[in-house]
């Protein structure tokens, strides 16, 4: 395996990348309407389902503590 990465790397590489184009786009943009909607509406009992938006968090948060970054809140 001399030359490959593994899956979840390119997943993962691939999500960044795409954030940061829709963090980059015009506010009038389709995408980026999307990205920032928030739905105020009752959710069904549960654990939540996992969105797009917290993968990106997660893994950029995540990034940032392996480099020696303080992430605040």
């Amino acid at each position: 395996m001399v030359g490959t990465e593994k899956l979840q790397d390119r997943i993962e590489r691939s999500r960044l990348r795409w954030y940061g184009h829709v963090k980059r786009m015009d506010e009038q943009r389709i995408p980026k309407k999307m990205f920032e909607l928030e739905i105020d509406s009752v959710r069904p009992v549960g654990r939540p389902k996992k969105r797009w938006k917290n993968c990106v968090n997660q893994q950029d948060q995540h990034e940032k503590n392996l480099s020696g970054i303080e992430v605040g809140k």
